[in-house]
C-alpha cells in the first residue's frame, strides 16, 4: 500500500472519529446538562463535543487500524458508538450525579468504546477460519 493512500485512510478514520466523538459527546451532555444544569445547556454541548471530538480522532484509526481491520467500518462505528454512549452515561451516573462527575463519564466512554471495541474483536472470526470453512459467528 503506498504511503499516500495510508495517510488518507488514517485521516479520513480520524476525521470521521471526530465527528461522531463530537456528536456523541453533545448528545449525552446536553441530555445531561438537561437534567442537572438547565441554564447551560450549550456550554455542556460544547464541552462534551470538543472532549468527544478528541478522543474520536485519536481512538478511530487505531482501534479501525489495529485491531478491528476485519470488521465492517460501518459495523465498527455504531457498535463502538453505542458503547461509548452506554458507558458515558454509566460513568456519569456512577460519579454521582453531580456536575463534578464528567470525569467518571469520560471514563465511562473510555471503557464503553473498549468493551464494544474488544467484543467485536472477539465476534469477528479471522479470515483463516473462513477460508478454512470454519463455523460462522452469529450476533
Amino acid at each position: 500500500m503506498h504511503v499516500g493512500r495510508i495517510v488518507v485512510v488514517t485521516l479520513s478514520l480520524a476525521a470521521i472519529g471526530a465527528l461522531a466523538g463530537a456528536l456523541l459527546g453533545s448528545i449525552v451532555l446536553t441530555v445531561w446538562a438537561l437534567v442537572l444544569l438547565p441554564s447551560d445547556v450549550l456550554g455542556m454541548a460544547a464541552v462534551g463535543a470538543s472532549a468527544g471530538a478528541m478522543l474520536g480522532t485519536v481512538l478511530a484509526p487505531i482501534t479501525a487500524l489495529g485491531f478491528l481491520r476485519r470488521v465492517p467500518l460501518g459495523r465498527a462505528l455504531a457498535q463502538t458508538a453505542i458503547g461509548t454512549a452506554l458507558g458515558a452515561l454509566v460513568g456519569l451516573v456512577i460519579g454521582g450525579l453531580t456536575v463534578t462527575s464528567l470525569a467518571g463519564g469520560l471514563v465511562g466512554a473510555f471503557v464503553g468504546f473498549l468493551a464494544a471495541a474488544i467484543r467485536l474483536r472477539l465476534k469477528t472470526r479471522p479470515a483463516d477460519a473462513a477460508a478454512a470453512g470454519g463455523a460462522r459467528r452469529v450476533d
